[in-house]
């Protein structure tokens, strides 16, 4: 039998080595980039990133925050604000979204989900809007679409969505995770904060 005394050191100490291997890596260098610094952890399957910039309110607030999960291959996209990074030869958002799913030690061509959460931008919102009132889903009705559909609903939220600002920068990340990379559906749900986003790649 083993001793409590011996339990509880070795309790204390897997306690201790959790908080450790939690501890974030700072890298001060981004892409060869010194204006930018990343800061990520991974305590599970989930990695979380931040990414300051010099050009955006001085490296003191993330110009992105991603995270990635490695079991289900999804890479979450939470805040970007590259469009407001004011550093010259600026990182786009799609490079540092790759160099986040990269340093997961994942593949570009592993990649199945990018999903939005909480959605703040005002094109992604107004299309969103849209979308439910041509399928008569009111203020906050969940949906799912995809390129293959025929209702006259669904098609015009295909095409809308499309459109969006958000929609293209998601697409155009993906594209260089791999030119065979296609979007085969948009989910679309609601939580108290406001909508999530999801986007299925094959």
């Amino acid at each position: 039998m083993i001793p409590r005394t011996i339990l509880g050191a070795f309790a204390a100490f897997s306690s201790l080595s959790g908080i450790v291997s939690a501890a974030p890596v700072v890298e001060n260098t981004v892409l060869g980039r010194p204006e930018y610094r990343m800061e990520y952890s991974h305590p599970n399957h989930v990695w979380t990133f931040y990414v300051y910039s010099s050009g955006y309110k001085a490296k003191k607030v993330p110009v992105d925050y991603v995270e990635v999960n490695t079991a289900t291959k999804t890479l979450i996209v939470r805040n970007v604000n590259n469009g407001f990074d004011k550093t010259k030869n600026r990182l786009r958002m799609r490079q540092i979204l790759k160099e986040c799913w990269t340093k997961t030690g994942l593949k570009p061509l592993d990649l199945k989900y990018v999903q939005g959460k909480t959605i703040q931008n005002f094109g992604m919102q107004s299309a969103l809007d849209t979308c439910r009132k041509s399928m008569g889903l009111g203020d906050a009705g969940e949906f799912q679409v995809s390129p293959t559909d025929v209702a006259k609903g669904k098609k015009d939220c295909w095409a809308r969505l499309g459109k969006t600002v958000f929609s293209g920068a998601i697409n155009g990340a993906i594209r260089d995770f791999g030119p065979s990379k296609k979007l085969v559906q948009v989910k679309v749900t609601r939580e108290w904060q406001g909508d999530d986003v999801l986007y299925t790649f094959q």
